[in-house]
């Protein structure tokens, strides 16, 4: 389920040497903000420097361990997995049993309102097109000649322009 990176590697091993006591909730409050439309960040800033200071993280290795969180979380329920599949695959990636205990009991219990919330919300459609915007001048000349410019723009931000005399 989880590819072996390096960065991945670090994040579990920083992971591992966390608080279990504390992390169930930051755990809850990750897998809660997943797939909201709304939610830019799941911790505002000065809620993860608190964080930073209750779990004893650097703001960087605080970022590692939040990312892979929610990396967890989102790989689960792509592959829609069990919590028991999610242990061994976590384990397996080199996490102890405990905190791998700790993700599969959060994503069994919020596995369905997640993979509801994920199925409304849409990732990498292309822009829609809501309107469009049409300038024509109209210039009279004093000798009963007719000349009009239009002018063009497309989404490639490509521009063109004609102009016609009669």
């Amino acid at each position: 389920m989880f590819s072996l990176t390096k960065r991945l590697k670090e994040a579990v091993a920083l992971t591992n040497k966390l608080d279990q006591k504390r992390f169930p909730k930051v755990l809850a409050r990750i897998i809660a903000k997943l797939g909201d439309a709304k939610a830019v960040k799941i911790f505002t800033e000065e809620e993860e420097e608190q964080l930073s200071g209750i779990l004893g993280l650097e703001p960087t290795e605080l970022e590692m361990v939040l990312s892979l969180s929610r990396y967890v979380f989102e790989q689960a329920a792509y592959h829609n997995t069990t919590g028991k599949k999610l242990l061994v695959a976590l384990t397996g990636a080199g996490m102890t049993e405990g905190m791998a205990e700790i993700y599969s009991t959060v994503w069994h219990g919020s596995k369905k309102s997640l993979v509801k919330r994920l199925q409304t919300f849409t990732l990498g459609t292309p822009n829609v097109l809501l309107g469009t915007d049409w300038q024509f001048h109209l210039n009279m000349s004093s000798q009963s000649k007719i000349a009009y410019t239009l002018s063009t723009h497309n989404t490639n931000t490509q521009s063109h322009t004609h102009t016609h005399t009669h």
